[in-house]
């Protein structure tokens, strides 16, 4: 080995090596974006001073490798959980920690800035690869044809990361006509728009939006502002929580809604067979249902989370997927004129402002034009029977609206006159309880318990599910191996997915 090419490989190496600080987001970012998969031929495990990240790199290397696309994230907990178990001397708390967090990094986050910094580390490596390449090919065979390969190389490298470029679709504002915004509740949600309903579980998010399909059938005032009616019409409602004879049924009847105008999705018929609702493939379904009845009014997708297609890989913290699935169903609101308002859960981070608690990616807060919070009661000196319907985001009111306080009577929502100045957002999130740190364990076995209880179910699900009730995935999994769940892969047409199972009826007992 000659003195140069010992400098050429210390050079090359120092290039190559990632900040200690982005070697994490370069993880997850593998992990949650399906289409980095490009990055494994440049990304070498000696890249990552870490051992844990460097394993990372092989699982998903050997799994590329061996399927040609990179793995959802059950596939990666599976390989992960084979790779602990096969391997001895490694300290797998350590190693099941940091993938704890890398998997919370990805949650968070949006990875735009380790992606630019990983295409440009593709483009010198591969421009590098060119040179040396071409620099042996003029050592060996000649000038000309060295320099034909350099410049095809060079061609290629300016390609990574790029895209085609489309013909842009312009308009000029003189020919847009001003309109004046129209509401479905004046001043606080806005008619042909999506909007977002957000609280955590039990609060009675469910029985707001029943009140709101009941007003939506009936028309007429509302209990802040009695010029600015509703027109009536119909509603559609999604609800992937509540059953429709015991708890919706109900809560309609007792809000006096018209149950003629109220029609409820169930499922969707697909050529393959009946499967549930999904945002991301069902929506010309919906419009479809919206033209044929006619007069729709208000839509309520209850939590719109469990709507968005888990098994196209739709992760719900990835503001591109969220993105992708809300645009056309934002668009939808529009072209009919209809309000459509998803209900979501709230996360479990007390240190942030209150616009940052909504579950998920930013995305889903981005997509709607009003955002409004429930919650209970926090003030020990007050009645802790009342609700709060508090603004978090109201981009299209004159003024920032008034929270509203209720109480849930009789199976209603009734509307209160109180004396204290009402709460903001902020003040009602303001002091949020940990749960204790004991018997967490067992909270995630009895979790289990309960959502396994009708059979099978899909790893994403759980996973999503677990995390809105406080359960880290390390906690689940050990969780899963005490109680003895088995995995099991479900092939579905040219696509698959892994589900959670008990192997018999007495394991789940």
């Amino acid at each position: 080995m000659t003195n140069e090419t010992t400098t050429i490989q210390a050079v090359e190496k120092e290039r190559h090596d990632f900040p200690a600080s982005m070697q994490r987001d370069l993880v997850a970012l593998l992990l949650y974006d399906k289409s980095s998969f490009v990055l494994l031929d440049t990304l070498k495990p000696e890249h990552f001073a870490n051992p844990v990240h460097r394993d990372i790199l092989k699982i998903l290397c050997k799994f590329y490798q061996k399927y040609g696309r990179m793995p959802s994230l059950p596939e990666f907990a599976e390989e992960f959980s084979i790779l602990l178990a096969t391997t001895e001397g490694l300290p797998e708390e350590e190693y099941e920690n940091e993938v704890e967090r890398i998997i919370e990094r990805g949650d968070e986050g949006d990875f735009e800035y380790v992606r630019d910094r990983v295409v440009s580390f593709a483009k010198d490596a591969e421009l590098k690869n060119v040179i040396v390449k071409s620099a042996q090919i003029l050592i060996r065979e000649g000038t000309a044809e060295a320099v034909e390969n350099i410049k095809k190389g060079v061609a290629k490298v300016e390609e990574l990361g790029d895209s085609k470029s489309g013909k842009l679709d312009t308009v000029e504002l003189s020919k847009v006509k001003a309109e004046e915004v129209e509401w479905f509740w004046h001043n606080r949600i806005p008619k042909g728009k999506f909007s977002l309903i957000v609280g955590d579980p039990c609060v009675a998010k469910s029985f707001f939006t029943m009140m709101l399909v009941a007003h939506a059938t009936n028309g007429g005032d509302w209990i802040d502002c009695p010029h600015h009616p509703t027109e009536k019409g119909k509603a559609i409602i999604l609800t992937a929580e509540d059953g429709l004879a015991d708890t919706v049924v109900p809560r309609l009847l007792n809000h006096d809604a018209n149950m003629t105008q109220v029609t409820a999705i169930q499922g969707t018929r697909a050529e393959a067979g009946y499967r549930g609702f999904n945002l991301a493939k069902d929506v010309q379904a919906l419009e479809d249902l919206i033209i044929r009845l006619k007069d729709v009014r208000l839509i309520i997708i209850d939590p719109v989370s469990a709507y968005l297609g888990f098994g196209n890989n739709i992760d719900t913290h990835k503001d591109k997927d969220v993105r992708g699935v809300l645009s056309p169903v934002a668009n939808l609101a529009e072209k009919h004129d209809v309000t459509i308002i998803g209900v979501l859960h709230l996360n479990k981070k007390t240190d942030i402002s209150s616009i940052y608690r909504v579950m998920g990616s930013m995305a889903f807060v981005a997509a709607a034009r009003s955002v409004w919070l429930i919650a209970k009661e926090k003030n020990e000196n007050e009645d802790q029977s009342l609700r709060y319907f508090a603004p978090l985001k109201t981009n299209l009111s004159a003024d920032v609206p008034e929270t509203l306080a209720f109480k849930i009577e009789e199976n209603m929502v009734v509307f209160k006159d109180t004396d204290r100045i009402p709460p903001t957002a902020d003040e009602l999130l303001a002091h949020k309880v940990n749960p204790p740190k004991e018997g967490v364990r067992e909270s995630a076995k009895q979790f289990l318990r309960v959502i396994l209880k009708g059979g099978p179910v899909g790893v994403i699900a759980i996973q999503k599910e677990a995390k809105e009730n406080g359960i880290s995935p390390a906690t689940l999994q050990r969780a899963k191996d005490e109680l003895g769940i088995e995995s099991k892969r479900i092939d579905e047409g040219q696509t698959h997915k892994w589900v959670w199972q008990f192997p018999d009826k007495a394991s789940e007992e």
